[in-house]
């Protein structure tokens, strides 16, 4: 898309040759700010600007105080002042209403509790003419209404406060947005872009969100790349900090917010594979720790040169640690409803799986059996209320949505260990990487037949095993019996009529033939990810011209409707 394009005199002749043309509209969107919000309209009705060539608008975002009838009696003395209610909580549906309401080219936010110039709209109206660009705006300066702690800086509330930041006009680069208590749009280009995301921003002072602009800004630089955003210190307004925003409690809420709202923004749509939850408690627990550091050394090992109190050692020191728990937060509760499974199940899982390999080794042989019958209990629930998909002969290995076993838990080649935890027909998916080759062939048949019972119809089995037909000399020297206790080495000429003997429809996905001509097909990984195969491996000791360590790996399907009888 094309934003439009006109100048201000463009403006005055359609304000000239249209009725009721409107320059600017000013949204105001508030929530149970009355009193507030009285002193940000009176900035605005007293600007030095004609009050025909502007109107302000007063979004009531379903407040429960007296903001209606304030703006009511107002309205009889602001003739440019207008009242619309939005019942939809959140700032995004606020906003969104603004612009649809609106009547001017361009549409112009603040917040209900700013202080503005009365130059404000003359600025604009400047920058209009001399730049008219898609979106502008200026920044914002900290006052008080109460005294502030000592260890406070105006720097904290506003970045503008800094003496490094930079002061001249100029368009933002990409990775520069404007503050959203101060920034203006053309109509037409939020209606082309469809206004404000609604999943992102405040919904209410005890439910913190950030960035439904920065993400618009983001969405608007794709869409209209010729889209331009102008950026005007002379553009400034005065932005109240409450007294509980002097608070490193709201530090805390707030930096968290922030990293949960910006993976959304930043992150969402690159982050499209799953995060095992041990890496990501790994992570959490990492920046707690760093969180730690933080206030340890606030009270003791600060550089008070440079921090006069405590508080500016974690006001600063500690943002970077609470953004990226947040961001965690997202990405860990954005995996658990993408996923079908219970997080309750998952979390017995993994914790009983890791209880069982200390266990094993430390408890008295009774009670380490009854710490297994809870893992079987847990896994026979787990197949009735969710899919069921088994890695066999895991070791160390977790995926998110998969029931990691080893030897202890479950020995694959007998029958009763089977039934101890998992009913007949009871399986979604199984994954069965380089295992099969550790048994004699007889094992391999009974526990091949056993996977065909447990799985439920239409249920499949991944197989990974080395394979035999791929005769480069270090590859051979690493999988030929009897090294690393292998038994047998299969090719695809062996591993397929020993599963369709069982009762299998098998799709060969990668593999060597007997001529050593390699094949592949695309298949999904979360049908079970494989390690030591064409698409994954890494290992320079096998490096094959563009491959690496491959192995012989199918798909083996459980027919719709058995033809062979293995249902025991």
């Amino acid at each position: 898309m094309t934003p439009e394009r006109f100048t201000f005199r463009e403006i005055f002749s359609k304000k000239n040759n249209t009725k009721n043309f409107m320059i600017v509209s000013v949204v105001v969107c508030t929530y149970n700010r009355a009193e507030l919000l009285g002193r940000t309209l009176q900035d605005l009705y007293q600007q030095d600007f004609d009050h025909s060539d502007y109107e302000i608008i007063v979004v009531d975002n379903n407040s429960s105080d007296h903001t209606k009838s304030k703006v009511e009696e107002l309205s009889r003395s602001y003739v440019n002042l207008r009242y619309c209610l939005e019942t939809q909580q959140g700032l995004c549906y606020a906003r969104n209403r603004g612009w649809q309401e609106a009547q001017g080219a361009y549409v112009a936010y603040v917040d209900d509790d700013c202080q503005i110039p009365s130059k404000w709209l003359s600025v604009a109206e400047d920058i209009i003419t001399q730049q008219a660009p898609s979106a502008f705006g200026g920044p914002f300066l900290p006052f008080y209404a109460s005294p502030k702690p000592r260890w406070y800086h105006d720097s904290y509330a506003s970045p503008y406060a800094s003496a490094t930041y930079r002061k001249e006009a100029r368009l933002l680069a990409s990775d520069e947005y404007l503050d959203g208590m101060n920034m203006v749009f053309r109509k037409s280009l939020l209606q082309n872009i469809g206004g404000f995301r609604t999943d992102i921003s405040m919904m209410t002072r005890k439910k913190l969100g950030y960035g439904d602009e920065t993400e618009l800004f983001i969405r608007m630089r794709q869409e209209m790349p010729q889209a331009s955003i102008y950026y005007d210190p002379r553009l400034f307004l005065y932005h109240l900090v409450r007294p509980c925003k002097m608070t490193l409690s709201w530090k805390v809420r707030s930096s968290f917010a922030m990293g949960r709202d910006c993976y959304k923004i930043f992150t969402w749509e690159q982050a499209a594979t799953p995060v095992p939850y041990r890496q990501l408690f790994h992570q959490a627990f990492a920046n707690l720790k760093h969180l730690g550091k933080v206030l340890a050394v606030s009270v003791l090992k600060r550089d008070r040169t440079r921090y006069s109190f405590w508080q500016n050692y974690v006001y600063e020191e500690g943002v970077e640690p609470l953004y990226d728990l947040g961001q965690l937060y997202q990405q860990g509760y954005r995996q658990y409803h993408q996923s079908s499974e219970p997080l309750v199940a998952r979390v017995f899982r993994r914790l009983l799986h890791s209880v069982n390999k200390i266990a094993q080794r430390v408890l008295p042989g009774r009670l380490y059996h009854w710490g297994r019958h809870q893992y079987r209990h847990v896994c026979r629930r787990s197949s009735v209320s969710s899919p069921v998909n088994i890695v066999l002969g895991a070791g160390n290995t977790e995926f998110d949505g998969w029931i990691s076993t080893d030897h202890q838990m479950l020995d694959i080649t007998s029958e009763r260990s089977w039934q101890r935890l998992f009913p007949t027909k009871s399986i979604d998916k199984l994954l069965c990487e380089h295992v099969l080759e550790h048994l004699s062939t007889a094992e391999c048949v009974t526990a091949l037949t056993a996977c065909y019972r447990h799985l439920k119809q239409g249920g499949q089995i991944r197989i990974a095993v080395p394979d035999g037909y791929r005769r480069d000399a270090a590859y051979v020297t690493e999988v030929t019996p009897p090294k690393d206790g292998h038994q047998q080495l299969f090719t695809i000429d062996t591993l397929v009529p020993l599963l369709e003997e069982i009762g299998f429809h098998v799709t060969p996905l990668e593999y060597f033939d007997a001529d050593e001509q390699f094949h592949h097909i695309p298949w999904d990984e979360r049908d079970g990810h494989v390690f030591r195969s064409f698409r994954f491996d890494t290992q320079e000791a096998f490096r094959r011209g563009e491959m690496y360590y491959t192995s012989l790996i199918v798909d083996a399907r459980k027919p719709d409707h058995t033809v062979f009888n293995h249902e025991g």
